[in-house]
């Protein structure tokens, strides 16, 4: 049932999703060369590039199962191959993807292949996103410490502005002099100091 208002039917987006999680999988089990692999990219590419000249952004926000587009719920696979899962797990809350992303999309690929393979000790998917360092591509992410945590009542405006001045610090260097005898010794021969 098409929604009233949507910049793009509901279901090209939702279509677009499952050809994202299509080619996840298939980055997964194929090598980059494979045919079948290089078919589903090119439907992928062509599918991101046409929803170009309809929007100028797909924005997601994520739950832990489920990819939230303009209030409606989209399932990117199921169990532990929900990409969902895979980014809310590690604290990203959002996905939003620009216009040229089609390019980029192997790069998201070969990250989402890494952080399903991640052990927790090690790296974490926040951190592959952003080794990437993608140019159309952008994610919300909370950090996990601080999820949950509250302030208590009565304590938000507890946080204080000082002046400089009242900081009692001092930061002054030591006359440059100070600083040659320091590295070279206190009984160094005034040669070693640049002096006669």
């Amino acid at each position: 049932m098409p929604v009233e208002g949507l910049p793009v039917p509901f279901a090209d987006v939702n279509d677009l999703v499952q050809q994202i999680v299509k080619s996840a999988r298939a980055h997964q089990i194929y090598d980059v060369s494979n045919p079948v692999y290089q078919r589903f990219l090119s439907n992928l590419r062509e599918t991101i590039a046409g929803m170009w000249t309809r929007v100028t952004e797909l924005h997601f926000d994520l739950t832990d199962d489920a990819m939230v587009w303009e209030g409606q719920r989209i399932a990117p696979g199921e169990g532990k191959e929900n990409l969902a899962f895979l980014f809310f797990r590690d604290g990203v809350r959002s996905l939003t993807f620009l216009p040229g992303f089609e390019e980029e999309v192997t790069k998201f690929l070969e990250v989402v292949h890494r952080g399903r393979q991640l052990s927790r000790e090690s790296e974490d998917l926040i951190t592959l996103l952003w080794e990437a360092d993608f140019q159309t591509f952008r994610y919300g992410y909370v950090d996990q410490l601080a999820q949950g945590l509250e302030i208590p009542e009565g304590h938000e405006g507890n946080l204080v502005s000082v002046p400089y001045e009242e900081l009692n610090v001092d930061i002054s260097l030591p006359p440059a002099e100070d600083t040659v005898r320091q590295a070279v010794g206190q009984d160094a021969p005034p040669s070693a100091m640049g002096g006669a």
